[in-house]
């Protein structure tokens, strides 16, 4: 019988540390499942390199996910044969005792201000062997030759808005976090950021590079079918000869068939790293609807993307004397 992984960034938070507890909608679908599923450890917690590990991607030199590459290719360009990071415009500022960061989501960028920032960069660290470009203002990319001997970590592990533990480490971390703190410099004289203060607006005054490496080539793919949307798995798409589709309208539709397939369900990310975390319960309820008959028809795979998964198998319905436990157990017993 077939396997569905399902990967859902965001279902177990973490929630923000400080913050009042959301009103949960009722969640027996997703309950159901979390208490009758085998739970087994993992390593990592990045939905990005989960799904290409699940995928069959082999990790690139040091270990990391060629995370760039692959989402150039999925924006419709061609990384050809140099290195790439995903970068992510940022927003850094400063509470009473530390520096947060916040993400696209919250600096949205224009086109125009994304244009000039890039351009600035490049005149800027061209000389190093360092280009930038932005298919679009909140995804932008960096090629990087030869290859940056650096671990990193996308936003999304991002639990608390501090970026302290997931800066960039490894033989020339020191290096690249020097870069990090040059770019803000230089882009908090911008004129863009001058004119999106005097609008209340929170500036662009960083970036954030992760998940470098050159593109895969002759990838041998452990599922047969791909469901979701984004750069990422468009890029998987093509370059492992996978068919990709868009989520259908129940989890049910994807169990059953006669091949593995991988789903990515990230409709909790945003909101969860937004802080808002109301419309994040708000999410939740439409997943538990979406995973509505779901039970039964397959092996079903669950990925929170906090180092585990949760294996649900067809008979997993027996197993009555698992009782249904509130989400928030879950999430809080971790």
């Amino acid at each position: 019988m077939s396997l569905l992984h399902l990967v859902v960034p965001g279902l177990l938070g973490p929630l923000p540390a400080g913050t009042p507890r959301p009103e949960l909608p009722s969640l027996p679908n997703l309950e159901r499942l979390l208490a009758r599923a085998d739970r087994r450890s993992m390593q990592g917690e990045g939905w990005e390199g989960l799904v290409l590990e699940i995928a069959g991607v082999p990790p690139g030199d040091g270990g990391q996910w060629p995370i760039g590459a692959l989402s150039l290719l999925g924006e419709g360009l061609e990384p050809g044969e140099s290195c790439w990071l995903a970068v992510e415009p940022i927003h850094l500022y400063a509470d009473l005792n530390r520096l947060l960061v916040a993400g696209a989501q919250t600096c949205q960028p224009g086109a125009e201000e994304t244009a000039e920032l890039v351009e600035l960069f490049n005149r800027h660290f061209g000389d190093l062997g360092l280009h930038l470009t932005a298919p679009d203002p909140a995804r932008w990319y960096l090629r990087a030759d030869p290859c940056p001997a650096i671990t990193t970590r996308s936003l999304g592990d991002l639990a608390d808005r501090s970026p302290d533990r997931l800066m960039p480490g490894g033989e020339q971390g020191g290096a690249w976090r020097s870069l990090m703190n040059e770019t803000q410099m230089l882009f908090h004289g911008a004129t863009t950021n001058a004119e999106r203060e005097s609008r209340g607006l929170p500036a662009i005054n960083g970036i954030w590079p992760y998940g470098p490496g050159r593109l895969p080539r002759d990838l041998s793919p452990r599922v047969g079918a791909l469901f979701g949307a984004g750069p990422l798995l468009s890029g998987l798409s093509r370059a492992a000869e996978l068919s990709l589709a868009a989520l259908p309208e129940r989890a049910e539709a994807m169990l059953g068939a006669d091949r593995d397939s991988l789903a990515l369900y990230d409709e909790l990310l945003s909101p969860l790293l937004g802080g808002e975390l109301q419309a994040w319960a708000g999410e939740l309820g439409r997943l538990d609807r979406w995973l509505s008959g779901a039970s039964g028809k397959g092996t079903l795979c669950l990925y929170a993307c906090r180092g585990d998964k949760r294996v649900i198998h067809p008979g997993a319905d027996w197993r009555f004397w698992r009782p249904r436990r509130p989400l928030m157990y879950w999430i809080e017993s971790r």
